[in-house]
């Protein structure tokens, strides 16, 4: 006998469907906190302990940013704990339309009586350990900082517009003369522009120090035994720093996972979505977006300097843009790609080497 338990997890509520076999299932809703937790615990047990010994214990929830702590309850209590992929959850399209949390939770409650009762696919994720959740949130971290200093950048060039404020052709931006240059500005104009641009100036420096905090902090991370080889390895890639080299480390997990090079390139979410029914079968769309976007953000930064110094990649950019000139941002998504791949056969060559010295 299985007993599943299907979650639709909110901030602060879970919305439950407990059952076995075809039965009806019992619907109920607890807090999402630790006493709601112990509560839905509690109550699993005692219908557990009703059915007598043997029973096993089925918990599903679909992928949220609230995190893995209902997963890691679940765990401790002993049930086997399936976090699942809202992009891989069957729905109609009145399913989309007349959506309540109700409906939402029996969906995922039939997905598990369909694992169960007839061996359907569960469309479960990848669950990362503890430690690679706490070494995502600082390499995170350090891409939300870099995030905040570019918006703080342009709000201040668009100050500058604003006032009519032009600097020299022959000034770079935010070098060392760029500074001292808007330093010369704030003398220049009225209150009003001075006290809104050293609001931003000191945001500006501020998050900087942060960045360059948290940068040794990750530089640190990479020298652990778990990322150095890889770290290493990656760093030698044209265009792939060390932001680079963790944030494709920490997102991307046990690069073991992945069998082949399309399975690495769906979860970059790098790949075309499809359109095919029927006789329509080569309709592709824009590319899909699953999977971690800051990958894809560090990948595109990461491309422009590997092609300075790559000419077979650039040569290969370069014939894919020639086919439609109005259309590089497909030679881009493909350069993205290509160089996405090849982070991930370099660290899974290093983490293979370093099973087979563990062997020897």
């Amino acid at each position: 006998m299985v007993i599943m338990v299907a979650i639709d997890m909110h901030a602060k509520s879970l919305v439950c469907e407990l059952g076995c076999g075809r039965d009806e299932p019992r619907r109920g809703t607890y807090s999402n906190n630790s006493v709601g937790h112990q509560r839905l615990i509690d109550d699993v047990t005692a219908v557990k302990q009703d059915l007598g010994s043997g029973t096993e214990v089925v918990v599903a929830y679909e992928a949220s940013g609230l995190g893995y702590v209902l997963y890691d309850r679940m765990r401790e209590a002993g049930y086997r704990c399936a976090v699942l992929a809202p992009t891989e959850m069957l729905r109609s399209k009145s399913g989309y339309k007349k959506k309540t949390d109700r409906k939402d939770c029996s969906y995922i409650y039939e997905t598990i009586r369909a694992h169960v009762l007839a061996g359907n696919r569960l469309p479960e994720i990848w669950v990362p350990s503890e430690q690679l959740r706490e070494d995502r949130e600082m390499v995170r971290a350090r891409f939300d900082a870099g995030q905040k200093v570019t918006r703080v950048k342009v709000q201040i060039h668009t100050l500058l517009k604003k006032f009519g404020i032009q600097k020299h052709e022959d000034l770079n931006n935010w070098t060392k003369a760029f500074h001292r240059w808007l330093v010369e500005v704030l003398g220049s104009k009225g209150a009003g522009f001075r006290i809104g641009m050293e609001t931003l100036l000191r945001q500006l420096a501020f998050l900087e120090a942060e960045q360059k905090q948290l940068e040794r902090a990750i530089l640190a991370l990479s020298k652990e035994e778990r990322y150095r080889d890889q770290c290493a390895e990656l760093q030698k890639v044209p265009g792939v720093g060390l932001i680079t080299a963790m944030t494709f480390l920490t997102e991307i997990g046990n690069v073991m996972r992945f069998e082949n090079r399309k399975q690495v390139g769906s979860y970059l979410g790098l790949v075309p979505s499809t359109f095919e029914s029927g006789k329509a079968d080569d309709r592709k769309g824009r590319i899909t977006r699953d999977g971690p976007y800051r990958v894809r953000s560090v990948l595109n930064q990461a491309l422009w300097a590997h092609l300075r110094c790559n000419g077979q990649e650039k040569a290969v950019y370069d014939r894919i843009a020639e086919k439609n000139p109005k259309r590089k941002k497909k030679a881009v998504v493909a350069g993205m790609r290509r160089l996405g791949i090849r982070l991930w056969h370099i660290a899974k060559d290093v983490e293979f080497s370093k099973g087979l010295r563990l062997v020897a």
